[in-house]
């Protein structure tokens, strides 16, 4: 009996103590924001300035901060009509945990009520709770609603229904969307051309890369980039390059698609450009060579800079805090210069205490996933440094095949740059300068050196 009881009075203070352990690290890690910013208005008026200055990097910051800080309603509503807002503008990752942070009730409003119930449902439905998933999915107009209509697109492209995705997306097309929904109609065209893409219906994804997506701003790098490869499997080789030129465009900033190094290379051994290729080899050297160099001296990955330009699904989570980061500093540069010379007023001191904790928050997530992601990138450039070597050579032996040697040259659908609409034409080497953000204006020609031309 003794022992029962002294076990029992071990055991209370077992947990007494664990719990005073927890209160005591809970109240040690626990941000509290500073009593002067405590006011609910203050950070409605500066949401709303962020927005009617279009700086969405910060609005997005100033929402997600006001739903974890404030419990009123009315600052909840604002805060995700703006985060739905910067969604459909085109905000480029996406943001689920958002809709964990609180739970409303929309009663005013079709675009906002079907929107927070969509995503409410969505989250919920990736996290396995399939009972909430519905409750919140029965909310929502799944007859005419744009967003479930994606939704129920995309599920039948991943059950391999690749014509009935497409009939879905053609419906969404059809409804009367306004200009704020320009950057999910892109989202449907660009899920549409991949569907056509990966059908082998390589003009109809074609036309809907010329003829919209890369005559559209802001246009998505990307989209140069899947257009270069439809232009490739259509044995448009020339055009193709010419598509590949516009990543170097400074419009799209430090961003490197390391793809490009590779339909280059298969274009190259398609028509046995082996100088061109020496000339591709040494440029991927130029630019990674530190990294493959320090790879053989045995340096510390964690040296090499330069890393979190490279736009890979090896380092998406790397990419992506370094990016808003950027984008965060460069959006405050704008607006406290346009502060500075009294062109706007805002709460500055907000601000900048909302950015800088922001800048910390991104800065240390970055660090969480730096060292997985730089052993990863580090891995794919090495191969890909060993592949472009071999393919040098697959290129040399590819001029003497007699499977290409004899091809005709109608067939590989090869023209040069003079035409009626243009009246000079360009050669581009692998090496020299790049245009800053001239668009579909640039045409390259290479000669096929794989044909006998006697």
């Amino acid at each position: 009996m003794k022992n029962n009881i002294s076990m029992k009075i071990i055991i209370s203070l077992v947990i007494m103590l664990s719990f005073s352990i927890n209160l005591s690290a809970t109240s040690r890690w626990a941000g509290e924001i500073p009593e002067k910013w405590k006011d609910s208005d203050k950070w409605e008026l500066l949401l709303n300035k962020l927005i009617k200055e279009k700086k969405y990097y910060s609005a997005m910051v100033a929402s997600k901060r006001m739903l974890i800080l404030f419990n009123e309603l009315k600052v909840k509503e604002l805060a995700y009509k703006t985060i739905i807002k910067i969604t459909d503008e085109g905000y480029p990752f996406q943001l689920r945990k958002v809709y964990i942070y609180g739970d409303i009730e929309p009663k005013i409003g079709y675009e906002f009520i079907n929107n927070y119930n969509f995503y409410k449902a969505y989250v919920n439905e990736i996290k396995g709770l399939d009972k909430w998933a519905e409750h919140y999915f029965a909310k929502v107009d799944k007859d005419n609603f744009y967003k479930y209509l994606f939704y129920k697109g995309i599920n039948l492209y991943r059950k391999n229904k690749l014509y009935d995705s497409l009939q879905v997306f053609r419906k969404i097309l059809k409804l009367k969307l306004g200009t704020d929904k320009a950057a999910f109609v892109k989202k449907v065209s660009r899920t549409m051309a991949r569907i056509y893409f990966e059908l082998g219906e390589f003009e109809r994804a074609l036309d809907i890369y010329t003829n919209f997506l890369l005559k559209t701003n802001p246009i998505k790098s990307t989209d140069w980039l899947e257009a270069a490869w439809t232009y490739y499997h259509l044995k448009y080789y020339n055009k193709a390059l010419g598509l590949l030129y516009n990543l170097e465009s400074k419009t799209f900033g430090e961003v490197i698609h390391l793809e490009k190094f590779i339909l280059r290379a298969l274009i190259y051994r398609k028509l046995c450009q082996t100088e061109l290729m020496d000339g591709l080899l040494e440029s991927f050297i130029n630019k990674f060579g530190y990294v493959i160099n320090g790879v053989k001296k045995g340096e510390l990955i964690s040296s090499f800079k330069g890393l979190e330009v490279l736009s890979s699904e090896q380092n998406k989570e790397f990419f992506k805090y370094n990016f808003l980061k950027k984008k965060i500093r460069d959006e405050s540069d704008e607006l406290l210069l346009k502060v500075k010379e009294e062109e706007l007023s805002i709460d500055t001191e907000l601000y900048e205490y909302l950015i800088s904790t922001e800048e910390s928050i991104l800065e240390t997530n970055a660090k969480m996933f730096e060292e997985a992601s730089k052993h990863e990138a580090v891995k794919y450039l090495v191969l890909l440094y060993e592949n472009l070597r071999f393919l040098k050579y697959d290129v040399v032996l590819e001029a003497f095949n007699p499977n290409t040697v004899f091809i005709e040259r109608e067939k590989l659908n090869l023209d040069s740059t003079s035409s009626k609409e243009s009246k000079f034409s360009f050669y581009w080497p692998q090496k020299g300068p790049y245009w800053a953000d001239e668009r579909l204006h640039y045409k390259t020609w290479l000669k096929n050196l794989c044909q006998n031309n006697e």
